[in-house]
């Protein structure tokens, strides 16, 4: 009874302290930011005869109240307690792509989504956190104590499986993200000069011979991408121009 009250006593005061020292700017911004987007949605669909799209912006709102509550339980949560969920979360992430595999809903020619209930969710969306959270595990536990290239390489080749399945879905630009998030993460993790230079050309050798297997709408995206004004199909470069245009 002891430890367990002096364990709940510790828990109600970080959570104190977590009150106390808690950014409300930055939930004022972001609610700020969240309500604009949703007079935006109202705007742009008070005038559409479909019903469903007329709603938009009140399916904007419940997630934007889930978004709030996800926000204070993130918050309030003790951060070390997520070094619990390093095996858990890959095993989580990887069962995941394996049930979007077997059971995904295909939109698009591509398999990317699970169908729970009358919603479709895209798995992968939550798995970048998942993957942040694993990736920071795995270095603090292990590459921090001891800077061996092969535990960093050991990190590479078990992130390979979900890395692959998100591919073959397929999803080429979740693929990419998920790899700058790792690297991102390894950089900071105080990786030895010479293992990030070796980490370096690793990623241009696998950059080349991967090049070499991608298939050919993915070729085009990446050429459209890199010089946009060499293609006359307005469709194959509409989300580029689109880019261009909001930044302006």
């Amino acid at each position: 009874m002891l430890f367990t009250s002096a364990s709940r006593t510790v828990g109600v005061s970080r959570r104190g302290l977590a009150l106390v020292h808690f950014d409300w700017w930055l939930l004022a911004a972001c609610l700020a930011l969240a309500i604009f987007g949703v007079a935006m949605i109202f705007s742009a669909t008070r005038g559409v005869a479909d019903p469903v799209i007329q709603n938009r912006w009140t399916a904007q709102i419940v997630f934007l109240v889930i978004g709030i509550v996800a926000f204070f339980m993130g918050a309030l949560l003790d951060y070390r307690l997520l070094r619990l969920a390093g095996w858990p979360g890959y095993c989580f992430l990887l069962g995941v792509l394996v049930l979007v595999e077997l059971f995904g809903t295909e939109q698009n020619f591509a398999v990317r989504w699970l169908k729970v209930g009358t919603t479709v969710v895209q798995p992968t969306e939550a798995g970048k956190f998942v993957l942040i959270v694993v990736v920071a595990w795995y270095l603090s536990r292990y590459y921090s104590e001891d800077k061996r290239l092969s535990i960093l390489l050991l990190a590479l080749v078990a992130l390979c499986p979900p890395l692959l399945l998100i591919y073959w879905q397929p999803d080429l630009g979740m693929v990419v993200t998920m790899l700058f998030i790792i690297g991102a993460m390894i950089l900071i993790s105080g990786v030895t000069a010479s293992h990030f230079l070796f980490l370096s050309g690793l990623a241009l050798a696998v950059l080349f011979l991967a090049y070499g297997i991608l298939q050919d709408y993915m070729l085009d995206r990446i050429d459209m991408f890199l010089n946009p004004t060499a293609t006359h199909n307005l469709d194959a470069v509409f989300n580029v121009d689109q880019a261009l245009i909001s930044v302006g």
